[in-house]
């Protein structure tokens, strides 16, 4: 019988593969910290979030680091998939009159280490609550959960809770 992909997955880190996703992470940190920081300029802010993706993004992109929570990223939400086959993680940039810019990017479970972009569209949509997005038409938010229901000849529909605080719905 054949396991899917997630199943044949080394299940932990190697310590020298630990050790890499630590010092990433730690390289991470500063970037994350300062644009999360609303007393810093909104410049500043903007400059830091756009130097963190691509190092993020080079993070994602390594060997086996779908293994790796990233948990020192106190920013960045991260929620897995209950059938562990995608991670999702959410940030945001506070702009100037309240308002937020979301970015993210989903990390799929698979050998050839997949990922998606997500780019923030809401200013460009109608906001309608029963909306099936992709990551090409993502309304942004910062997601907390995860849920997973079948449908009737097997394919899998995901639900993504999220927070927008712009949204005053």
């Amino acid at each position: 019988m054949e396991m899917p992909f997630s199943k044949k997955m080394h299940e932990e880190l190697t310590e020298k593969e630990m050790a890499k996703f630590q010092k990433m992470e730690a390289a991470l940190m500063p970037f994350v910290n300062n644009f999360a920081n609303d007393s810093l300029s909104f410049e500043v802010r903007t400059a830091n979030i756009h130097d963190f993706i691509p190092r993020f993004v080079a993070a994602l992109k390594e060997k086996n680091s779908y293994l790796y929570p990233f948990d020192g990223l106190l920013y960045i939400s991260k929620v897995k998939a209950p059938d562990n086959a995608f991670k999702i993680y959410t940030w945001e940039l506070k702009e100037p009159l309240e308002t937020h810019r979301y970015y993210g990017a989903i990390q799929f479970n698979s050998p050839d280490l997949k990922m998606k972009p997500l780019f923030d569209y809401s200013d460009t949509m109608d906001y309608h609550t029963k909306m099936i997005l992709t990551p090409e038409n993502w309304y942004g938010s910062l997601y907390y959960n995860c849920i997973l229901k079948e449908g009737k000849k097997g394919e899998k529909y995901y639900t993504l809770f999220g927070l927008d605080k712009a949204d005053f719905v």
